[in-house]
């Protein structure tokens, strides 16, 4: 039972699904990004209409420019929102007019000032979100030949998301997204510890009221400390294998619609050669059996790289903030627990239950995206495998099939 009323405690939890703010708009976005899950079942009997599965439709429009408009809206959003001011930094009064202006204004309010503001490794960490997003919609486009045209409710759907994603990872990063209320079923008093001693005298005087993290997304001000963190580190290495592996397997791809002599990988350029059939000048067939790499285990190495380029991501990202383990009590101190008291003593950190980080983490814009993603991705790559074994056929069918035997649809050797 205290492990339930702790999830109902820190599960983000909107006043109203009408937003009366910033603040509202963000915890809605939130549940919006848990929710993801529970539209797995639609996911896996409805495939969205583009690429391999796209059909003729009066509603289709060009695949490439749908691909750039879709994309492009994550990167925009994520700038706009990692810029402007916190979002409780707009109070609903008299003079801020409608509930609408007052929703407006605390959602975008960009300022190139707030840059000085904010913590060196949350830059380096947005530099990161925005180089994925640059390569996703504007360098992918422009190197890929002409897609498939795509259904008009993909790009529609695919900007709601990415609006959503765009505003909770800018809020988290720019340390605008509203402060962290801890529960006092997540702190962990029973330890004998001078700090938690100290910490329950201090908060009985101030009526053991529940402290709050301002800006729980933004690492510490010290950045000679977090940029040379192992856990930092390791994160932001692991970003950049992600990324790197999941813009090589998408060049295979885009390598099987080019023609021969245009072809980027050393993979599919050895492969057009074994093919005494294949023009050099001529543009190669619409789909064919992707080779090299991941993808001698997995139809989908580019899904599996992603997961790995956010996962990691969010790791940095948790790394040092101040309800990571591995934030020190003088990182914290920049964190007030109660802001607007005056504290005579630096007051220290109580630590949290496991239980409490992990959700904590779980529920933080940088993990939910990945949690977000991981569904619809999976049920795609499932189909996209069976699309593949039914049109070239699995090798040892008796029937002349083509399609590796042993490859999986995203996990090597389980799914």
């Amino acid at each position: 039972m205290a492990v339930l009323s702790l999830l109902v405690q820190l599960f983000p939890r909107p006043t109203t699904l009408w937003p009366q703010n910033g603040e509202d708009v963000y915890k809605l976005c939130q549940l919006a990004f848990l929710s993801t899950p529970l539209a797995l079942p639609f996911l896996n009997a409805v495939q969205a209409p583009f690429g391999r599965f796209s059909a003729p439709s009066r509603f289709n429009v060009n695949g490439n420019l749908g691909w750039f408009l879709m994309e492009i809206v994550s990167p925009v959003t994520f700038l706009v929102s990692f810029l402007s001011q916190p979002l409780d930094s707009v109070e609903s009064d008299e003079s801020s007019g409608s509930t609408l202006v007052v929703v407006a204004k605390s959602l975008v309010s960009p300022s190139l000032s707030r840059l000085s503001e904010i913590p060196v490794a949350n830059k380096l960490l947005a530099t990161l979100f925005v180089i994925h997003y640059f390569n996703r919609a504007v360098l992918n486009p422009l190197r890929a030949p002409r897609r498939s045209p795509m259904h008009l409710s993909v790009p529609i759907a695919a900007v709601l998301v990415n609006l959503v994603n765009g505003f909770l990872m800018g809020s988290w990063l720019g340390g605008r997204s509203p402060a962290l209320l801890i529960p006092s079923a997540a702190l962990d008093l029973s330890r004998k510890t001078r700090a938690t001693q100290k910490f329950k005298s201090i908060a009985s005087r101030l009526g053991n009221r529940p402290p709050t993290i301002s800006a729980p997304g933004l690492l510490p001000q010290d950045s000679s400390t977090v940029l040379t963190h192992p856990l930092f580190l390791l994160g932001v290495a692991g970003w950049a294998i992600g990324f790197a592996s999941n813009v090589y397997h998408d060049e295979i791809l885009l390598d099987l619609r080019r023609p021969k002599a245009d072809r980027v990988t050393k993979v599919m350029r050895e492969d057009a050669e074994k093919d005494e059939a294949a023009d050099s000048k001529s543009p190669s067939p619409k789909y064919g059996i992707p080779k090299g790499g991941l993808y001698k285990f997995v139809s989908y190495p580019n899904y599996l790289s992603e997961w790995l380029e956010w996962f990691s991501f969010a790791i940095a990202a948790y790394s040092l903030t101040p309800i990571s383990p591995y934030c020190t009590q003088q990182l914290r101190d920049r964190f007030p627990l109660y802001p607007g008291e005056i504290m005579p003593i630096s007051l220290p950190f109580p630590p949290l239950l496991t239980f409490a980080r992990v959700l904590i983490f779980l529920t933080s814009p940088p993990a939910l995206f990945l949690f977000m993603e991981i569904p619809p991705m999976i049920a795609r790559a499932v189909s996209g495998h069976d699309w593949y074994q039914k049109k070239f056929g699995v090798e040892g069918d008796g029937k002349g099939g083509k399609y590796p035997k042993e490859r999986k649809a995203v996990i090597p050797g389980l799914l």
